[in-house]
């Protein structure tokens, strides 16, 4: 199916104890879209085989237990983007689960026009990724905290966005504070470039 399988209309929902399988890998397909959407649930969820797995623009306080994301060219689209009623994205955790075999980006941490910050990572694994596993742009105070890396060709890069914003909101697109705490990585780059 391409465009979008499954849109999230509302706070407080999510998905539990289930695989979402786009069976083919369709151009254009989203496993699960959000926007301005906050406190989403993953409670052991796979998500497997559509262009994008999920996509959210925007949200807070959301929370994604043993979520796993594979065979996908964007394993996550986690972005500050006020397209489609979208909002700044704040203040999640992903705790568990595995990215892998993602061809472009394993996850997307993105500051599109609004700000993406606070997201706390802990022992997530990003594995054969032939694209970057974790790619972040302009978002904030990140923490990866015993994650693994393995047989990645990128594992991480790290940017600032390049729009210049006006002077009350500068500094909100530049890469602040990530922080990888334990864990492992084995092969791959790691690239870091602008203020971080």
């Amino acid at each position: 199916i391409g465009d979008k399988s499954f849109i999230i209309v509302g706070d407080r929902s999510g998905f539990k104890d289930i695989t979402l399988d786009g069976v083919s890998l369709t151009d254009s397909s989203i496993g699960v879209f959000s926007a301005g959407n906050s406190e989403i649930l993953f409670e052991n969820v796979m998500v497997m085989r559509f262009e994008t797995g999920i996509y959210f623009k925007g949200g807070f306080g959301h929370l994604w237990n043993d979520l796993s994301i594979q065979n996908t060219e964007t394993g996550a689209k986690i972005h500050g983007d006020s397209s489609d009623s979208g909002s700044s994205f704040e203040d999640s955790v992903w705790d568990g689960g595995i990215v892998s075999v993602a061809t472009s980006k394993g996850v997307s941490l993105e500051y599109v026009d609004k700000i993406c910050r606070n997201m706390s990572f802990s022992n997530v694994g990003f594995e054969s990724c032939s694209g970057v596993a974790v790619d972040i742009v302009g978002s904030q105070f990140l923490t990866f905290n015993s994650c693994w890396f393995n047989a990645n060709v990128a594992n991480v890069s790290i940017q600032d966005d390049d729009a210049v914003l006006t002077p009350l909101t500068a500094y909100q697109n530049d890469v602040i504070s990530v922080h990888f705490i334990g864990g492992r990585m084995k092969n791959g780059t790691f690239t870091v470039t602008g203020t971080c």
